[in-house]
């Protein structure tokens, strides 16, 4: 329905549930499905560049981007990414069908411009790329990425 398609993938955090086998060949399934639709127009991935929410202690903070996100321009070098950070209600933390909240959405980028822009010392193109989400969040939420963040909290 709606046209909405699902890929699944295998979580970085569960790999011990599957054998080498079966990551390999749902990696390779993902990869050949993602650029078939990278390289049609108008196509759109929604995806959540960490891969996961952090771990207990931190649940609100941004963890490390996983660098999957940097390829999509390797496949289509046009591609558009659109960072977009959801902050839960204080009442509310959590997402589902009754939850509340605000969506920040940043402005259109590509790889290219984040490597033009430059990218800190000992962070990678994915990280540089989630600074983009962080920068639209809280400082509280940022996680990871707060030390990179300029500016005041949002």
């Amino acid at each position: 329905p709606l046209g909405i398609e699902v890929m699944p993938v295998v979580q970085h955090y569960d790999r011990d549930s599957y054998s080498p086998e079966e990551i390999f060949s749902g990696f390779r399934e993902m990869l050949q499905r993602t650029s078939q639709l990278l390289n049609r127009e108008g196509q759109l991935i929604l995806i959540s560049p960490e891969g996961t929410r952090g771990e207990k202690g931190s649940q609100r903070g941004l963890i490390r981007a996983q660098r999957a996100i940097a390829h999509f321009s390797r496949m289509n070098p046009q591609v558009w990414y659109l960072p977009m950070a959801i902050i839960p209600r204080a009442d509310n933390y959590g997402l589902g069908l009754f939850s509340k909240g605000e969506v920040r959405v940043g402005e259109l980028f590509q790889a290219e411009d984040v490597k033009r822009a430059g990218i800190a010392q000992g962070l990678g193109l994915a990280d540089a790329m989630m600074l983009r989400v962080a920068d639209l969040l809280p400082q509280e939420m940022q996680g990871v990425y707060a030390p990179y963040i300029k500016g005041e909290d949002h």
